[in-house]
């Protein structure tokens, strides 16, 4: 059997987030026709195989237009970085039994580095739904802010849930995009505080890992990170449950944005028979 072997070269290397240049390695690969058998899938960075997606290949079979599928030799073992779909298509197409697939063989490659890979290359292609790019970012380790709110939440004892739906988990947060947000906006000292006021306050309760909870302490932290107190407001807000919480900021109704409903919640209950009460500096 033919196989051409060729180089790929590094770039530069530094960390990204979605969406900049890809960050190449410095490895070899080979293009071959490899048996299904071999090839080991269902990476914790990709998605499942979806039905719909495998029956629109078949639906359009045209050899000519497929790519090859993208492997990772590593271990001792051939990964499947991209092409699950196509597999299943092929495995169909021959009565559901292996079959002979062409492949771009990747060596040299870490995990992080595969993660990686197949975020690049499936957005590229198809948008990625968001918490599917950040389930990949995360598993390259490559992305500082994904990084980041990792290291923060794990050190609360919260998990984060890349899965984008469902309702809430106690100690879990779902919520990838504010989350994503807040440690932007706020930097790594202030999300900490977020997470930790969060976490004194109502222990990991699962209404507590709500995107607006998120979204109204990130507020509140912005405007009165030198004014307010922290044993005062978990003193405070300890009194008030998540559901009580909840339903006060759908009551207020002088703003349609749930992180000023939120955050005024926070402030009215800080407030309430201080001496010293923080000014109401929220819009």
């Amino acid at each position: 059997m033919n196989k051409r072997t060729k180089n790929q070269y590094t770039g530069n290397g530094r960390g990204r987030g979605a969406g900049s240049p890809p960050c190449f390695y410095s490895t070899q690969y080979e293009f071959r026709q490899m048996h299904t058998a071999q090839l080991q899938s269902s990476q914790a960075y990709q998605r499942p195989v979806d039905p719909n997606h495998v029956k629109e290949i078949i639906d359009n079979f045209d050899p000519l237009y497929l790519d090859e599928i993208i492997v990772s030799f590593r271990d001792g073992n051939y990964y499947v970085i991209d092409g699950q779909n196509r597999i299943a298509a092929f495995k169909h197409m021959n009565r559901g039994r292996d079959c002979l697939v062409n492949c771009k063989v990747f060596r040299g490659l870490t995990y992080e580095q595969e993660a990686d890979l197949f975020c690049h290359l499936d957005s590229i292609k198809k948008k990625l739904r968001y918490c599917d790019s950040i389930r990949a970012r995360a598993e390259s380790k490559n992305d500082p802010v994904v990084v980041g709110i990792s290291d923060i939440l794990g050190a609360y004892g919260l998990k984060w849930s890349y899965s984008g739906s469902g309702g809430t988990t106690a100690n879990t947060m779902k919520a990838s995009k504010v989350l994503v947000d807040s440690y932007e906006a706020l930097g790594p000292q202030m999300f900490d505080l977020v997470i930790r006021l969060l976490t004194r306050t109502w222990g990991g309760h699962r209404e507590s890992m709500a995107a607006p909870f998120i979204k109204g302490l990130s507020l509140f932290v912005k405007v009165y990170i030198y004014d307010a107190d922290e044993e005062v407001f978990v003193k405070k807000l300890r009194t008030v449950t998540p559901a009580e919480v909840k339903s006060l900021a759908r009551a207020e109704i002088s703003s349609p944005r749930d992180d000023i409903k939120y955050a005024r919640v926070f402030l009215n209950r800080y407030n309430y028979r201080a001496t010293k009460k923080l000014v109401n500096r929220l819009e």
